[in-house]
């Protein structure tokens, strides 16, 4: 991100129907200050804070390490600790390895900020106490750029430090965790970029792309956000439910139905709201919204494409919240059906997966009750 640089032709991610950040109650306003932020002066060298430095914000942390940026990582202690006393060291797809010696610390208070740009990586549940972290870390000059799945996330990071100064991301780059100070990088896809109100976003695509990860900028920033949606909801809270890979669960015509179902009613939401779909890196999401509507075999093919390109063998995220008892349903699953009150468009399945996976998290049902028993998924569906 060496200088900001305007980006006149962006238009605003702001708009009368975007879609809320409360888990509970959808909002449509644009919180705080909404004047436009274009980062440090041009030749001025860029601090660079990653809130919630797990996998992908490690993953984008080496990135930006290696084109020169300077880079803090903030994660959890193990972590941490094993960035400061061995590196970071990232395992590519094809088995290329890198290793970038980069500062990271376990609590805020630890950190020597000002920061020119904090990228936001933590899990939804945690947004709000970020938020509540983020000015007294951000530069007066700097922004926050949401790298975050599921949507809701910047109108939060927005009302503590102004709309003006969001960045709206999607990462579409599929890596994992293997220990700490280790990632690994499933697939190559990539980042997509997009002003939530104003924002500058460039020098930030510009500084992805010169350590070697695919970035572009979009016009929209909700589109942006939803078209990420559809891709976070495809083989996710029906295999966390069940304990299958996505494998399985598309090779079973009944659940294959349920999914097709869920990312209909998605779909017919985001019409509802606007919304302006828009393809992401290895993910054609404009083929992808109208096949759902294609016979059966030609959508499980074009979903399945979806599924195996995006995430190889990985198991969907919110299998992993289950076994940490918090989950992000409420911001995915739980999204769509909130939105779908709010417009007047039914999500019934939408509505049972996220409350099966937030009871099943909270220990409310026995999970034993859905593990590998399709037959239990569609009785809850049928009730």
């Amino acid at each position: 991100m060496e200088g900001a640089r305007g980006s006149p032709g962006l238009r605003r991610g702001c708009g009368p129907t975007r879609p809320g950040a409360a888990p509970v109650q959808p909002q449509a306003a644009c919180g705080g200050d909404r004047a436009a932020h274009h980062g440090p002066a041009e030749g001025a060298t860029v601090n660079v804070l990653v809130y919630g430095a797990g996998a992908v914000g490690s993953f984008v942390g080496a990135v930006l390490a290696r084109a020169g940026e300077r880079v803090t990582l903030l994660g959890r202690p193990a972590h941490a600790q094993a960035v400061v006393r061995d590196g970071l060291h990232v395992e590519g797809p094809g088995g290329s390895r890198t290793w970038v010696r980069i500062p990271a610390a376990s609590r805020p208070e630890e950190l020597d900020g000002p920061f020119d740009a904090v990228v936001v990586t933590v899990k939804g549940y945690d947004t709000h106490g970020a938020a509540s972290t983020i000015p007294h870390l951000l530069a007066p000059h700097g922004r926050v750029v949401c790298l975050q799945n599921g949507v809701g996330h910047e109108e939060v990071l927005a009302g503590q430090v102004g709309s003006g100064r969001v960045v709206a991301g999607a990462v579409t780059t599929s890596v994992s965790l293997a220990a700490p100070g280790r990632v690994v990088q499933h697939t190559r896809g990539g980042v997509v970029l997009a002003s939530w109100d104003g924002a500058a976003v460039e020098d930030v695509v510009d500084g992805l792309r010169r350590g070697g990860l695919a970035a572009r900028s979009a016009p929209d920033a909700r589109g942006l956000k939803w078209s990420k949606l559809l891709l976070n909801l495809v083989a996710n809270a029906t295999c966390a439910v069940l304990d299958l890979p996505p494998g399985l669960v598309y090779g079973h015509p009944g659940l294959f139905r349920v999914e097709r179902r869920m990312l209909q009613e998605a779909v017919a939401v985001g019409r509802a709201l606007g919304v302006r779909w828009v393809d992401l890196p290895g993910f054609p999401v404009r083929m992808l919204v109208p096949a759902l509507r294609s016979p059966e075999p030609v959508a499980r093919r074009v979903l399945w494409r979806a599924v195996s390109g995006g995430r190889g063998t990985k198991m969907p995220s919110l299998w992993h919240d289950l076994a940490r008892g918090r989950t992000e349903v409420a911001y995915l699953n739980g999204a769509v059906a909130r939105w779908g009150a709010a417009v007047g468009v039914a999500t019934p399945v939408n509505e049972v997966l996220a409350r099966l996976v937030q009871e099943l998290s909270l220990g409310l049902r026995d999970r034993e009750l859905f593990r590998h028993h399709p037959e239990a998924l569609m009785q809850a569906l049928a009730r």
